[in-house]
């Protein structure tokens, strides 16, 4: 099997337009929450008017009529490639592929027209819908790219942006592509803002993951790409390596539409296969990005998944959860992570949860990271994400520059 390298990265958040703008904020605490100004959130009926909303969105540049979910993507895979010393034209396109995550697609461009057609004849159908939907977001990036390889759209709720980076490092791994793109992309709409609205899920303050007083999430925006090479094909022409993508897995609790199954089983196991997967053992892992929504459930069944597969261990590693600071960016979420696990691993930190006073009863002795970024030699690294639907993604990532049981990476 061949190893995976990821050779660049881009992100756009709430935290900054660019790579560096969100290695600074991460590692500030800074926070991306501010009022929304994209919807009409003025109704009592709505818990919060605060979301991690996109900064500098008037600079996305518009290339794909309708649709800013397929602009945004298309901005952030064209920086990643810029990142990793890549032009499209320099790489067989045949061997070029594109994996996204998305979760809401082109929601933006279904309310827009759906809000435009209401009260018109209902047999008048409007061609653009068909060019905005979620399933035609990868052919466009694609379209711009010239990438002729495997592609896909993965769409597992908020694993979306995890799992599309494991089946990536899949394709370069049984050798069906030299280079792929993969990440996620998602901007909250009125579909997504009302609808975690109703569930009563969102936060009517800030997002506290962590805290024994969280009382929710709070959206964002995001899209965050990173560059896979196989490592023949990354040495060959001398690439800069930020980290490897060591090993992944992926698994369904099959137990609840919105609920985590309240025993972790899935969550437990999905991080030992994944652990498995990157022939590694607990020992190794020194930072774990949590998935840490901040809803009461979630957090802390995700930490007795996580006591279970590490035990007594579970207390030394270091871990946060950055939707505090970028709010849930839902399809986007897993790879956003990812790229902030990278950059505080290739800088020699680790993220912090802000927001965090108290931690959650019965793990107020475990080692998380507290509002500005810890100085941290980070081996390897876990990121959790997992999604309604009982989706369930682990990524296990390694340090480039460092060896585990004597073996380069």
């Amino acid at each position: 099997m061949k190893r995976v390298m990821v050779t660049g990265m881009a992100a756009w958040s709430s935290l900054g337009r660019t790579l560096a703008e969100y290695a600074k904020g991460l590692r500030e605490g800074a926070s991306g929450c501010r009022p929304v100004t994209r919807l009409d959130v003025s109704s009592p009926a709505y818990r919060t008017r605060n979301a991690a909303q996109l900064a500098n969105e008037e600079y996305l540049e518009v290339r794909v009529d309708e649709t800013r979910i397929a602009d945004l993507s298309i901005s952030v895979a064209v920086e990643a490639l810029c990142d990793a010393a890549l032009s499209a034209n320099s790489i067989d396109p045949q061997r070029l592929g594109v994996a996204l995550g998305t979760s809401h697609g082109g929601n933006i461009a279904f309310m827009k027209l759906v809000r435009g057609r209401l009260g018109l004849a209902s047999g008048r159908i409007d061609h653009r819908l068909l060019l905005s939907n979620s399933s035609t977001i990868v052919g466009q990036i694609a379209h711009q790219l010239g990438a002729c390889g495997p592609t896909a759209t993965i769409s597992t709720a908020c694993a979306s942006g995890t799992n599309s980076i494991g089946r990536a490092a899949d394709w370069i791994r049984t050798g069906r592509a030299d280079v792929m793109l993969a990440g996620g992309a998602d901007l909250f709409t009125e579909l997504s803002f009302s609808g975690f609205n109703i569930l009563g899920a969102m936060t009517r303050d800030v997002c506290r993951p962590l805290d024994r007083d969280r009382d929710g999430m709070m959206l964002g925006d995001a899209a965050a790409m990173l560059v896979l090479e196989s490592e023949e094909h990354a040495r060959k022409r001398g690439a800069r390596i930020w980290a490897i993508i060591a090993g992944h897995a992926i698994a369904n609790d099959a137990f609840h539409a919105t609920g985590p199954e309240p025993e972790a089983n899935g969550i437990a196991r999905v991080m030992k296969d994944a652990l498995a997967n990157a022939n590694l053992t607990i020992n190794d892992i020194d930072y774990i990005n949590l998935h840490g929504t901040g809803t009461p459930a979630n957090d802390s069944i995700e930490l007795r998944g996580i006591e279970r597969v590490f035990a007594a261990r579970a207390k030394q590693i270091l871990m946060s959860s950055t939707k505090s600071q970028l709010g849930h960016t839902l399809g986007a979420a897993g790879s956003v992570e990812i790229v902030a696990t990278i950059l505080g691993m290739s800088g020699g930190w680790a993220p912090p949860s802000i927001n965090l006073r108290a931690p959650i009863d019965g793990f107020e002795d475990w080692s998380f990271v507290r509002d500005r970024a810890k100085p941290a030699n980070i081996r390897a690294a876990i990121s959790n994400s997992f999604g309604f639907a009982g989706h369930l993604a682990c990524i296990v990532i390694q340090n480039a520059h460092n060896t585990i049981n004597g073996a380069a990476r």
